[in-house]
C-alpha cells in the first residue's frame, strides 16, 4: 500500500476532474481520489491505495474499451468508461482509510465519480432540453433490450428516477 502523498501527484487544476480518467493510467485515479479528497475535506493522510489494485482497475477499463471498439467497431462513449471505472473501483477497492471501512471509500469516490459525469452531461446538453425525455426512454429502452442488467441495478435506475417525484413510503404500504 502507498499513502497518498507518497507521490507527487497533485489534484488537477484545470476542466472538469474526471477528465483525466480518459488518460487510462493509474497516476489519474490517484489525482482524482485527491481532488475528491480535497473537495470533501478528508485528511489525506489517512488514506492509502495499493497500487496493483489500481493498475488492475485501468487494466480492466482499457480491456472494455478495446472490446467496445472491437465490437461496434467505433469508440466508446465517456459515460460507459466512466461507468466501466466506477464498476471496476467497487469491485477492486483500490483505495484504504483509517477510519472507514474500505468498501465505503472506495464507494463513495465511485458515486463521485458518476455523479461528475453526470454534472458533465447536464452542462454540455443546457441548450438541448427539449428532447431529453425522449433520449431518456430511448436508451432505457436499448438497456432493457441489449444489456445486461442485474434486478439491484434496476432498482438503483428506479429508486433514482421515483424517489424525487414520488413518496416510495406511501407506495409500498398500499401494496401490503
Amino acid at each position: 500500500m502507498v499513502g497518498l502523498l507518497d507521490k507527487e501527484n497533485g489534484a488537477e487544476s484545470s476542466g472538469h476532474a474526471i477528465d483525466g480518467l480518459f488518460k487510462m493510467e493509474p497516476e489519474s485515479l490517484v489525482r482524482l481520489f485527491k481532488h475528491f479528497a480535497q473537495d470533501t475535506g478528508m485528511d489525506i493522510n489517512d488514506v492509502s491505495y495499493s497500487w496493483d489494485s489500481l493498475q488492475g482497475v485501468v487494466d480492466r477499463v482499457q480491456d472494455r474499451v478495446m472490446f467496445y471498439e472491437t465490437l461496434y467497431e467505433g469508440s466508446i462513449s465517456h459515460s460507459e468508461v466512466v461507468c466501466a471505472y466506477c464498476f471496476w473501483i467497487l469491485k477492486l477497492s483500490p483505495f484504504f482509510h483509517v477510519k472507514l471501512p474500505d468498501y465505503k471509500i472506495n464507494s463513495v469516490f465511485a458515486v463521485n465519480i458518476f455523479l461528475d459525469m453526470i454534472k458533465v452531461a447536464v452542462e454540455a446538453s443546457a441548450d438541448k432540453k427539449k428532447d431529453f425525455r425522449q433520449r431518456y426512454v430511448d436508451r432505457l429502452v436499448y438497456a432493457f433490450t441489449y444489456e445486461e442488467l442485474s434486478i439491484d441495478a434496476l432498482h438503483a435506475i428506479a429508486g433514482a428516477l421515483w424517489e424525487p417525484f414520488n413518496n416510495l413510503e406511501k407506495l409500498d404500504e398500499t401494496h401490503k
